[in-house]
């Protein structure tokens, strides 16, 4: 294994934005198409949940709504919900119209398309496999740490899987 028992730093355009403006949080989770029931499963019993897109180059993802509607879908709430902002219900339409044709959605989105044009299909096909994996990086000590869906923390080993969490991070904040 190439990064196993290494740190791995992981910097991008919108991620390390989303990650700063969710600091003070109770806790913060990692969520992808890959571990959406997971994470779902994971904060089902949390008061409060607020999911931030981390969107792409300062602009807003499509493929970030449709993770982010799968999670709110998958936690029980509907279009109709009065509490849910305008973005959360946009997030539930591509939900609806996409959640089970996740490739077709990756391949077509503007980011899908660079990323083929650079010859990574490979991680469009991965990054679309809803549910793979039932794994939930959560903050801990300033790096993300990988468990089960249980969310126990592993000390002091940083996260290397934001690599499977697909190319395609969304951030829950509690």
């Amino acid at each position: 294994d190439v990064v196993g028992g290494k740190t791995v730093v992981l910097t991008t355009t919108n991620m390390t934005r989303a990650v700063v403006a969710a600091a003070k949080a109770g806790r913060l989770v990692v969520c992808a198409i890959v571990n959406v029931s997971a994470v779902a499963e994971a904060l089902r019993r949390e008061p409060r949940v607020v999911v931030l897109c981390s969107g792409f180059e300062g602009r807003v993802a499509i493929e970030d709504l449709l993770c982010g509607g799968m999670l709110l879908s998958r936690l029980g709430f509907r279009f109709g919900d009065g509490d849910l902002d305008d973005a959360a219900r946009l997030a539930l339409l591509a939900a609806a119209e996409y959640g089970d044709r996740t490739e077709l959605l990756l391949r077509s989105c503007e980011h899908g398309r660079r990323l083929l044009s650079l010859g990574f299909e490979r991680d469009i096909l991965y990054c679309a496999r809803t549910d793979c994996s039932g794994r939930v990086p959560e903050m801990d000590g300033g790096a993300f740490c990988s468990s089960g869906s249980s969310l126990t923390r592993v000390k002091g080993n940083a996260s290397s899987q934001l690599a499977w969490a697909g190319l395609i991070p969304y951030f829950c904040a509690i």
